[in-house]
């Protein structure tokens, strides 16, 4: 409900005021304005506090995640994905879920969402990070996924893993991923 959002973005407006500079409750405050259809607003506030944190701030990563949901909401929210600005959105929504997987490989989700933009960009003839693998992607993070302790994993593991075994296309590899966890 949208409404929920405004009243939490209301909520954070109100503790930034009283406290500018705590990450978390701008990061919360952008993830309301996306949730809310404000992407725009959502992306201008994170680009700021991306700036201020440092690459090992826990918060940085959540950020630059965040930067990637808010664009890949643009290009979800658009009819035709061949105007310019919705290409561009997805190559951006690529490069902000690449950052901070590339800085710590533990940073899964960052990574799915990677190789899930990756691949719609290529169905729909985009040139995004022609240098990464889609292939060796999906294999780095199964490998982080199937090393990941149960006790570990959340309620997003076999969302994270089927959505890794799809750009595997292992047929195999997803019947018997699934099967562990069904």
């Amino acid at each position: 409900d949208c409404s929920e959002f405004e009243l939490m973005a209301g909520l954070a407006e109100a503790i930034s005021r009283r406290d500018p500079k705590d990450a978390r409750n701008r990061r919360l405050y952008a993830q309301a304005l996306i949730e809310a259809g404000k992407a725009t607003a959502a992306i201008d506030l994170l680009q700021v506090l991306a700036r201020r944190l440092a690459e090992t701030d826990p918060e940085y990563a959540e950020v630059r995640g965040l930067v990637g949901r808010a664009y890949k909401q643009i290009f979800i929210d658009a009819r035709d994905k061949g105007v310019a600005y919705v290409r561009e959105a997805l190559k951006k929504a690529i490069e902000a879920y690449r950052d901070p997987y590339q800085l710590d490989p533990r940073n899964v989700w960052h990574g799915v969402n990677l190789l899930a933009l990756l691949e719609r960009a290529r169905a729909i003839g985009l040139r995004a990070a022609p240098e990464l693998d889609g292939q060796v992607l999906a294999k780095q993070l199964m490998a982080t996924l199937e090393a990941t302790p149960a006790d570990q994993r959340n309620a997003w593991f076999p969302a994270m893993l089927a959505e890794v075994s799809l750009g595997l296309r292992d047929w195999n590899a997803i019947d018997h991923s699934v099967q562990q966890y069904v």
